[in-house]
């Protein structure tokens, strides 16, 4: 999981391109967030 600095700097770049927000799909992968699932799919399919 990203640290409090690492959503703020997140945050304050997205700010600075005057562009409208990701959606919510892009900034879970931006944040690696995607892998996190990903993994714990995974653990859950190979424990059946």
């Amino acid at each position: 999981m990203p640290t409090k600095e690492q959503v703020r700097h997140y945050m304050h770049e997205r700010q600075a391109e005057k562009m409208p927000p990701p959606s919510t799909d892009e900034i879970r992968r931006r944040l690696g967030w995607d892998l996190i699932l990903d993994s714990r799919i995974i653990k859950i399919k190979t424990q059946k």
